[in-house]
């Protein structure tokens, strides 16, 4: 009986030291403490994506791959091509200041540490540019996406709609770091 009273309390004793440890320091859910010290959390500043990836994967394109799937007729894939030629040209030139102040944004040494002034000044300079020029890429592939799915019957439709909402979803979700450094006003 004593032996069995023994094991249980070392059991325990080993399950629970580590919690109360992290209670003693201060941790738990709310963050690490040592010594009464906050740790700060890592601290990384948004990427982006290149505007060569953004450009190559149009909703045109993504539809073209899908040609054989979609049974496009040579009319309709005719079509598509000429889209994807126009949404090309659009969204390069949407893509020129975008591309040129990603290339000036240079991430820190350590992605532990706060960036410095200067590098947080850049990005609130740079990240207005490149959301303008996301937002008309947007713009110019909603324009696309309507004008396809309308020479798009049915099934065809149906499975377009599929390919563009796949793609607005990845529009939205590379727009979103570009929302989350905003200028300060003066």
């Amino acid at each position: 009986m004593r032996r069995h009273s023994f094991l249980c309390a070392s059991v325990a004793l080993v399950l629970v030291a580590p919690a109360l440890r992290a209670q003693m320091m201060g941790g738990g859910m709310g963050g690490v403490q040592q010594r009464g010290v906050p740790i700060q959390p890592e601290f990384r500043l948004p990427s982006f994506p290149r505007a060569n990836e953004i450009v190559v994967n149009d909703v045109a394109k993504r539809i073209l791959a899908e040609r054989g799937k979609l049974q496009l007729t040579d009319t309709q894939a005719a079509a598509v091509t000429a889209m994807a030629d126009s949404l090309f040209t659009a969204n390069g030139d949407a893509l020129v200041p975008y591309d040129q102040a990603q290339r000036r944004l240079k991430p820190p040494t350590t992605s532990s540490t706060a960036p410095d002034e200067e590098t947080l000044k850049l990005y609130r300079t740079s990240m207005p540019v490149m959301l303008e020029a996301m937002d008309r890429v947007v713009t110019n592939e909603e324009r696309a996406a309507a004008a396809l799915l309308a020479l798009l019957d049915g099934p065809q439709r149906d499975r377009a709609q599929g390919i563009w909402n796949k793609r607005r979803g990845q529009l939205v979700e590379w727009r979103k770091p570009l929302e989350t450094v905003r200028p300060r006003r003066p």
